[in-house]
């Protein structure tokens, strides 16, 4: 395969022997012609990978596949690592095996980039249930966020989300995206949230685009997704106490920003979903979590003084930083009836 192509779509493969047909003929099908699919083989158990080579092997642009074998299971994380050194095209565009895309989506996202000279695009999506019943879409506004910060100002202007805290869906200049200086860490499902978070701040030329691009498939034993589980394993909700840890870090490089207030009540409040989680689930892990440690994921990366001088959500931080040094057992009550109060499910 001549490697001058223009976009590498990029699949992490692990057990997807179900869907994986339906993803790859998304891709196979784009009206976009200039592309590489690279597949990245994650030793699963199933037949994903054999059922990848029929297609590439029958399908009129199989040439366009390329399959990256890892000698060993090494997790979703370091298969996108594996993406990002082994990509050949300009761009790069992260999907998951069990997802598709719409047959114009890389048409749509490579006109945009190429237009306004993007670092990343980013396009909308919808969600189905596991009945492939329309759930929700996430449509974002048509933006140019040109110069330094404009993105991450953007997600910051209030408390809700208003970027995905996935990578997929997001068509990435190659060049930028290895230029950043870090790597997708192994933390379950929450790789995508660390990598954002480092990365939005650092991103000067976005898009948004309310086209929709992407066919997101919430399955219930997926690793996103734990509504219908009965056991779980500590090793998740250490997971989320080391993600915690990270969007801390991260946060604390933006000191000197003017949304440092605003990105560090972000960064708290998903803590706190973190510890509500790991308690909502506590009960059913194979080994226990200590009360101590819910405590240590509120602990602020501010001191309490630097909280005082914040503009703007200063008392729920100084809340914040309280769950974070009370008695431990005080944490794990206030957090569950807070969480109780407010109807998270």
């Amino acid at each position: 395969m001549d490697k001058s192509v223009e976009v590498t779509i990029g699949i992490p493969v692990y057990n997807a022997e179900d869907y994986i047909e339906r993803c790859l003929l998304s891709t196979l099908n784009q009206t976009f012609h200039n592309i590489e699919i690279l597949l990245v083989d994650d030793c699963g158990k199933d037949h994903s990978i054999e059922i990848a080579e029929r297609i590439s092997k029958s399908h009129p642009r199989g040439e366009c596949v390329r399959i990256v074998r890892h000698e060993h299971n090494m997790g979703v994380a370091h298969a996108r690592n594996t993406i990002v050194r082994e990509a050949h095209g300009k761009y790069l565009y992260f999907m998951d095996s069990d997802d598709k895309i719409t047959e114009n989506a890389i048409a749509l996202l490579y006109e945009k980039a190429e237009k306004y000279n993007a670092e990343t695009v980013w396009g909308s999506y919808q969600i189905y249930g596991d009945s492939q019943e329309k759930k929700c879409l996430r449509q974002y506004p048509d933006m140019l966020l040109l110069g330094d910060d404009k993105l991450i100002e953007y997600e910051c202007q209030d408390m809700g989300e208003r970027l995905q805290m996935s990578i997929w869906n997001i068509l990435f200049r190659l060049d930028y995206i290895r230029s950043l200086g870090f790597e997708f860490e192994q933390h379950g499902s929450l790789d995508d949230l660390i990598f954002q978070h480092r990365m939005q701040p650092m991103v000067k030329r976005a898009i948004l685009m309310s086209d929709i691009t992407y066919l997101y498939y919430k399955r219930e034993n997926s690793i996103s997704n734990f509504q219908s589980r009965t056991t779980f394993k500590r090793t998740e909700a250490v997971n989320a106490m080391e993600a915690a840890e990270c969007l801390k870090e991260s946060c604390l490089t933006l000191v000197s920003k003017s949304y440092f207030d605003r990105r560090c009540t972000k960064v708290m409040r998903q803590c706190f979903f973190f510890c509500y989680g790991i308690l909502r689930h506590r009960k059913m892990m194979d080994q226990p979590v200590t009360n101590s440690e819910i405590r240590n994921v509120m602990k602020h990366p501010c001191s309490l003084w630097r909280i005082m001088h914040f503009k703007q959500y200063r008392n729920i931080n100084i809340f914040f930083y309280l769950l974070g040094v009370v008695p431990s057992f005080l944490t794990v009550d206030l957090v569950e009836f807070i969480a109780k109060k407010r109807g998270f499910n």
